[in-house]
């Protein structure tokens, strides 16, 4: 991948920039405080015109670099048109700039039309982000709906056990009811036989008489 390095330029800077006074050129880099050597993408340049202003001032433009910023930076007629004499590449750049400034409807256009683009890319990533939230949320629904009709299931499965295991229950007690009162044995003793046997009450027994 493609080192990204980016140019900082400013007007006013920072009063740590002042104590270079003579030094109008800061490149940044990230390092490890190990030695550790890892070549990352971002690397900064911070150019501070106010600084290169100054250290310019009465002195002559001695490389195509520092006219650059001269031109960038200088509102001097004398100091533009000298520029454009050393460098004739610079007037039509200056040029451009100069009706640009002139016409505030195409600068307005510009402005505009970068903010359209900022405003459309913003909202398509907010709709992208709420969408891949939702898409999670239904996700993480859905498998809560799977995992509760399989509890619902197992409880149905259970339910239908119990009631079937009471119905067998209720069979087998009737059964041994009817077994003992062909033997013709006392109702009071039925009673007793079946309460030991069940291990129930006298109440419950009498609802199987």
């Amino acid at each position: 991948m493609t080192a990204m390095k980016s140019i900082r330029f400013g007007q006013e800077s920072l009063v740590e920039f002042y104590e270079y006074s003579d030094t109008y050129y800061h490149f940044f880099e990230q390092k490890s405080d190990t030695g550790l050597h890892m070549e990352f993408l971002q690397k900064y340049l911070f150019i501070p015109l106010d600084i290169f202003r100054k250290s310019k001032q009465n002195k002559d433009i001695k490389d195509k670099r520092d006219a650059w910023l001269a031109l960038f930076s200088s509102d001097e007629p004398e100091t533009i048109i000298g520029l454009m004499e050393t460098y004739p590449e610079f007037r039509e750049i200056y040029e451009e700039g100069y009706e640009i400034c002139r016409n505030v409807e195409r600068v307005m256009e510009m402005f505009s039309k970068e903010l359209y683009e900022l405003d459309r890319n913003t909202v398509q990533y907010m709709i992208d982000e709420m969408q891949d939230t939702i898409d999670a949320q239904k996700g993480e629904l859905d498998k809560q709906k799977g995992e509760l009709n399989k509890q619902k299931e197992e409880l149905d499965e259970r339910n239908r056990t119990i009631t079937e295991l009471r119905e067998e229950y209720e069979k087998a007690l009737c059964g041994t009811v009817s077994i003992l009162r062909s033997l013709s044995i006392p109702e009071h003793e039925i009673i007793a036989k079946i309460c030991d046997q069940y291990q129930i009450d006298e109440e419950q027994v009498r609802k199987y008489l």
